[in-house]
């Protein structure tokens, strides 16, 4: 009688018989969950049976692969592009101005998992950097709410009051919310001078 011998044993699959295989019975292999026959395809198969041939060899067989997951595009993260497998992660950097729970102290990278069915599964995400309410600006008036990076508070100098003191100057300017979380220096709000009076 013919006899094969036991089932070569094959990475990231499962055999169901791990005995001696006699010429014409068949062994049964399943991927591992995560795993197909085809390199990083999610929908492909992942079983398949090899036979014991008369020459007392098996028959040709399969290999099995992780499932490939591609980089997510992740809203304000710098975009990495390409593929990753079935339990690994993937860092993803917050963008400038930009961390996971929006303050500048706070971790600015997160990251992504491939689960076995190929679905991405992202952990936290990156918002922008919070510069508090804007600093106070004697004889000026502001919104005085919370503003994020890159956004800009508005100041409006009071009647009789312009940037430079001169009834040509400006009467309104703005401080950026900086990608550090704080304000970019502001300017002053100063009495308008109606000059020596002859």
């Amino acid at each position: 009688i013919v006899v094969c011998g036991v089932a070569p044993q094959v990475e990231y699959a499962v055999r169901n018989d791990t005995g001696k295989i006699p010429y014409g019975h068949t062994v049964h292999y399943s991927c591992d969950v995560g795993h197909t026959i085809e390199d990083g395809v999610l929908d492909a198969p992942t079983h398949w049976t090899v036979s014991c041939d008369a020459d007392g060899t098996f028959g040709a067989g399969h290999s099995c692969h992780p499932v490939k997951c591609t980089v997510p595009s992740v809203a304000n993260t710098e975009h990495t592009e390409g593929e990753f497998a079935v339990g690994e992660t993937v860092n993803l950097e917050c963008k400038d101005g930009h961390s996971v729970d929006g303050r500048a102290a706070s971790a600015t990278s997160l990251y992504a998992i491939c689960g076995s069915d190929g679905a991405v599964n992202t952990v936290g995400d990156c918002k922008p950097i919070s510069c508090g309410t804007p600093t106070f600006v004697k004889s000026s008036v502001v919104d005085n709410r919370e503003f994020l990076f890159p956004e800009n508070a508005a100041y409006e100098c009071l009647a009789g009051y312009t940037t430079t003191g001169l009834a040509s100057g400006s009467t309104s300017f703005t401080s950026a919310c900086m990608a550090t979380g704080i304000f970019a220096p502001t300017s002053s709000c100063r009495a308008v001078s109606c000059g020596v009076y002859d």
